[in-house]
């Protein structure tokens, strides 16, 4: 309606009736909440999920409920695409998802480490790096998270590495999300433009040619990795196909 209140809600529709899409993100008086959640836990045929319950049954009892129309950045990172295309969108986007907008800023943890070190022989375009991180490599349009290594005449290209990644030397990855402490070791080829497929193949999860990598691996030297791969310890490959030499706790 005129003033934004909402009259009708329905959870992913075949059909929208409208633009409009719920951000997820929901604002109430905790009295209305905790009756709505209480209400609906003691129904059997409930999903218990806000967009296909909660808002419906507030809206049914006649609830005053309201928009607030957004104009900022938002996505949804259900997807591993979704999530690598997000903090893509950090370099790509500034206009929109601005890490040092003093307006609007973005509170996360300190690590308490010491700031970024380049080697003098290192290449870094494009890209956002956090403290700790030590680059002796070439790391182009990627996101660096906390501590990461990139050793010399390693390649990271179109990257999400998490908190003490290690890319050993002569490594080339490529559209890899690489979870906390993964090591990936020595001459390691990883992405699209490693073609075929593997045991470790999962389109189902992967797509546009992106990797995934658990976290606490330790990647074999020379490993080859083609797109669209996960790289998880719980997959059952033969001792010949396996890439993964070793895991730990992180």
């Amino acid at each position: 309606e005129g003033d934004d209140a909402i009259v009708e809600f329905e959870e992913k529709p075949k059909e929208p009736k409208s633009n409009l899409a719920s951000m997820g993100v929901y604002i109430f008086t905790w009295s209305t909440l905790r009756d709505a959640l209480i209400r609906d836990e003691a129904d059997p045929e409930s999903s218990n999920d806000f967009g296909k319950n909660i808002i419906p049954m507030l809206l049914n009892d006649g609830k005053k409920l309201f928009a607030y129309r957004f104009a900022g950045y938002w996505k949804d990172v259900g997807t591993i695409s979704s999530l690598w295309e997000t903090n893509m969108d950090i370099l790509d986007k500034p206009e929109e998802i601005n890490l040092v907008d003093r307006s609007w800023k973005i509170f996360s943890r300190n690590p308490v480490k010491p700031s970024h070190f380049i080697g003098s022989e290192a290449r870094v375009t494009n890209s956002a790096l956090t403290d700790g991180c030590r680059i002796y490599g070439d790391v182009n349009h990627s996101v660096l998270s906390e501590s990461v290594i990139v050793e010399k005449g390693a390649v990271v290209k179109d990257c999400v590495l998490l908190p003490g990644v290690v890319v050993k030397e002569g490594a080339h990855i490529e559209r890899c999300i690489v979870d906390f402490g993964t090591i990936i070791g020595k001459d390691v080829k990883a992405g699209p433009k490693v073609e075929g497929e593997g045991p470790y193949t999962n389109h189902k999860i992967c797509s546009e040619g992106i990797c995934v990598f658990e976290r606490g691996l330790k990647i074999k030297d020379g490993a080859v990795i083609p797109a669209n791969s996960m790289i998880d310890s719980d997959i059952e490959v033969s001792d010949e196909e396996n890439v993964i030499e070793s895991t730990f706790r992180v």
